[in-house]
């Protein structure tokens, strides 16, 4: 039961964190787009 909980733990780990990186890729994305949009209207 130990092995198996521990195990429930670092999946849950595992998500948190891959959805962590998602969101940063995602707001990056999001951020690049306004840089160079603001570039183009400001040109």
């Amino acid at each position: 039961m130990r092995t198996l909980a521990a195990v429930r733990a670092h999946t849950a780990a595992l998500l948190i964190a891959g959805a962590a990186l998602t969101a940063g890729g995602i707001l990056a994305i999001v951020a690049l787009h306004l840089i160079t949009d603001s570039r183009l209207v400001n040109q």
